[in-house]
This record gives C-alpha cells, sequence and structure tokens, in this order.
C-alpha cells in the first residue's frame, strides 16, 4: 500500500510543477493562445493520481497484488505517462517558442503520443483482468471446502423421554394423612348417595 500512496504524490508533485511551469513560462513569454503545455499536468492528474489511488483501495478491499499482472501494469502506465507527457512538453514548447512546427516533427510526436496511450491502454487492461481474477478468487471457496458435507437426517420426532422411576413412600408417611382424609370421606359419602338416581322399575302391561 505504501508504494502506490509515494506513486500518487509523486504524480502529484509532476503535475503541479508542470502546472506550474506552464503559467510562468506562457506569462514570461507573453504567449496567450492555446498551447499543449497546459494538458500536461491534466494528464498527470489522471492517468497517474487517479490510477494509484485506485490501486491503493483496491490493494485494501481485495489485496490486488497478490496478482502477478499487477507489477507489470504498473511499469507500462508509468512507461506511457511519461512518453505522453513528454510529447506534449516538447510540442508545447515547440508551440511558444517557434509558434509551428514540420511536418517530420509533427509525426515523431504523435508517434510518441500513440506509443505512450498504447501503452497505458495495455496497463488498464492487465488491471482489470488482475480485478477479475482477484474477485473470483476470493468469492471462490478453497478447494478442500467445496465438497458438500453429507446431510444427516433427524428423526421426525424427538424420542420420548423414558418416565421416571416411582419413588417408594414409607408407610410412617402415609397413615397420618389416611387418618386424615377419612373423617372427610365418611362426610361426603352420604351425599353421594343422595345425588346417585333412583332406578325405576318398568311398568307391567296388564292383560
Amino acid at each position: 500500500m505504501k508504494r502506490y500512496a509515494n506513486s500518487a504524490l509523486l504524480y502529484a508533485i509532476i503535475a503541479m510543477l508542470c502546472g506550474a511551469f506552464y503559467f510562468g513560462f506562457t506569462w514570461y513569454m507573453m504567449y496567450e493562445d492555446a498551447t499543449a503545455l497546459g494538458e500536461v499536468h491534466s494528464h498527470y492528474l489522471l492517468y497517474g493520481v487517479a490510477p494509484c489511488l485506485l490501486l491503493l483501495l483496491l490493494q485494501r478491499t481485495f489485496t490486488i497484488s497478490e496478482q502477478k499482472a499487477v507489477k507489470p501494469a504498473r511499469v507500462l502506465l508509468a512507461l506511457g505517462l511519461n512518453l505522453v507527457g513528454l510529447h506534449l512538453l516538447a510540442k508545447g514548447l515547440i508551440e511558444v517558442l517557434y509558434y509551428s512546427t514540420e511536418v517530420w516533427m509533427d509525426y515523431a510526436l504523435l508517434g510518441a503520443a500513440a506509443l505512450g496511450y498504447v501503452l497505458m491502454g495495455l496497463a488498464a487492461l492487465l488491471l482489470l483482468v488482475s480485478v477479475a481474477r482477484q474477485v473470483q478468487a476470493r468469492l471462490t471457496p478453497p478447494a478442500g471446502q467445496r465438497a458438500a458435507r453429507p446431510h444427516r437426517a433427524q428423526p421426525a420426532h424427538p424420542p420420548a423421554a423414558a418416565p421416571a422411576p416411582a419413588v417408594p413412600v414409607p408407610p410412617q408417611e402415609v397413615q397420618p394423612v389416611a387418618q386424615e382424609v377419612q373423617p372427610v370421606v365418611q362426610e361426603v359419602q352420604p351425599v353421594v348417595q343422595e345425588a346417585q338416581p333412583v332406578p325405576q322399575e318398568a311398568p307391567t302391561v296388564s292383560e
């Protein structure tokens, strides 16, 4: 993570220096027309600082440095960006100092710029492939955990608990309770007998 932060800081410093040089040089030369010098600092901010900050975020989230293609992508990005920056710087200086360029010089500068953009495009492609692979590696479980564990069939109803063993009550404890309950039974017995219905005799049919 530290190297991504340092790269972003370096590109930001280069961008600020190029921007200061553009304003100071055109003011000193009293040049008021549009020039390629005004695009150098924006290229370093857009293609240098922004990708490094994105790599810093991806490193913290997905550990993108585990992919081998990240380092070549950073090298290609640096080469392409510096080629484009030198192209813009040279073209801007020629525009300010000579107000025009020759045909062969234009083609040479355009060739350098095209090569730089191709290198930056390859770097972007490698970074996208690395991000896709790293995300897939994070979402895919390890090989040891891919096999599904056998599912154990659970019984529909839990087994019934075994009945608790009967605890024998000593007769010394039962006898006092029986003596207390006996008067109550004698009082209730007549009431129960009165409440029982009296059986009725079937009527006799006379001949």
